[in-house]
């Protein structure tokens, strides 16, 4: 085997760069949120309440600023709607958002943040839809916080919205 110094040097930077990124898998944090929730705008019609699981990686960027990917599963029950000729029954809708996530503090309580990914849906009537997910936490402790959030998903010829508040657990 030839060892040139470029191959030298080439072989250090690709050193560098995992062990780079090794280090900050050990700096991530695994984030678990629990949610209930209010279908709003088309989905209120459809559905009562909804409720929704999280998972996330988030990566340190910054002092303020973390990202990561995440996933999550949605549930909305379904309503009932009296027409005056009889009760229509509308089925549960259920969604798993796959998504990168961003959090950034703005003091030592508050922090804004948003998702952004796509929700494949669950029912046979919808492929899925783009997911966006604006939201507000406050740290009650340094592995709890509160979370409130609007969760939406754009489909073909409609929107699945919710309003949602909540849990985050940080496990370190």
């Amino acid at each position: 085997m030839n060892i040139t110094k470029s191959n030298l040097i080439g072989h250090t930077i690709i050193f560098l760069i995992f062990s780079f990124f090794g280090l900050q898998l050990l700096q991530a944090q695994v984030r678990v949120g629990v949610n209930g929730g209010f279908p709003i705008g088309d989905s209120k019609t459809l559905s009562t309440i909804a409720g929704t699981i999280d998972l996330g990686y988030l990566f340190d960027v910054t002092d303020n600023l973390k990202v990561g990917p995440s996933a999550g599963y949605s549930h909305s029950f379904g309503d009932k709607l009296d027409t005056g000729f009889g009760v229509i029954e509308f089925d549960d809708t259920r969604f798993v958002p796959i998504y990168s996530a961003a959090r950034f503090r703005i003091s030592n309580i508050f922090s804004f943040g948003v998702d952004l990914g796509y929700a494949l849906s669950l029912e046979k009537s919808s492929g899925g839809g783009f997911y966006y997910s604006p939201r507000v936490s406050m740290s009650v402790s340094n592995h709890l916080n509160l979370v409130s959030a609007y969760r939406g998903i754009s489909l073909e010829n409609a929107s699945w919205d919710i309003i949602s508040f909540g849990l985050e657990i940080k496990l370190e």
